[in-house]
């Protein structure tokens, strides 16, 4: 019939693939804006998780009466995964101060003037007047998976080469060391209540911070012993780093330093 007008092969052709660009300019467009937003939100929470971490630690640093120096070697557990240092190959309980990121310290009475009974935590034990040991140390995200342990990460294939710190606490008994509640330890007292590691063995490690880079480089405690004139003075480096699901890209947060110089810490 004359006077009707339709589209020919050619121009539906043409416009079926004006229409397949478009698409695919708006599918490309839209997967990346939710790739940036993903990244932005990971990045966030490193931030947030590396901060917070760090403030933990320095917090717990600058209270400290007694600061492991570089050198120093301990051994948290004959056994147990939560204290295993993944570090070295084969895997062991033993860490050393300056050879490994690991933070060891003692601090003072949560109550000065409560008691410290027994040799061993128990029901009746009363441990306000304890002094506490704490350290802190990476381990492989992987390793804690593995293990039977019920604080571990979350299953992430992804990050399974990743570090997590972990925090370790142990109430420190008096046993061979007597002290008075409300008495502070000479630093000559405080060096050998120490070099004791009955004091400080039996605990277990929990997870403070998730999605740490396993790099030698990035992950530091550096310590260095006060002096007659200085003080002595702590660094704290942490860097995040999270991958995304079957991607080699990664949200990537520092390496960020935190120094503390803890207050009590003497010569």
């Amino acid at each position: 019939m004359k006077g009707q007008a339709g589209f020919t092969l050619l121009e539906l052709l043409i416009g079926l693939a004006i229409t397949g660009i478009i698409l695919a300019v708006a599918t490309s467009l839209f997967t990346t804006t939710l790739f940036s937003s993903t990244d932005i939100n990971s990045r966030n929470d490193l931030v947030s998780e590396i901060q917070l971490t760090q403030q933990v630690i320095a917090g717990r640093t600058n209270d400290a009466i007694y600061v492991y120096p570089s050198g120093s070697v301990l051994k948290l557990n004959t056994s147990g995964a939560s204290t295993l240092n993944t570090l070295v190959t084969p895997s062991s309980q033993t860490w050393t101060v300056g050879t490994q990121p690991f933070l060891a310290m003692i601090l003072p009475p949560s109550v000065p003037t409560s008691d410290c009974q027994g040799t061993t935590p128990d029901a009746s034990t009363i441990t306000d007047g304890c002094y506490r040991f704490f350290a802190y140390y990476p381990m492989l995200r992987s390793a804690l998976l593995n293990s039977a342990l019920v604080d571990v990460p979350n299953a992430d294939a992804s990050n399974a080469s990743q570090w997590v710190i972990m925090e370790y606490r142990q109430n420190m008994f008096s046993g061979g060391i007597a002290w008075s509640p409300g008495a502070i330890l000479s630093s000559d007292s405080v060096k050998t209540l120490s070099s004791a590691p009955t004091y400080y063995t039996g605990g277990v490690g929990r997870i403070l911070s998730d999605y740490i880079q396993p790099s030698l480089n990035n992950v530091k405690f550096d310590v260095v012993t006060p002096a007659a004139a200085t003080p002595g003075k702590v660094s704290i480096t942490l860097t995040g780093q999270r991958f995304r699901v079957a991607s080699a890209n990664s949200s990537l947060i520092g390496p960020q330093t935190v120094n503390v110089y803890p207050r009590n810490w003497n010569p």
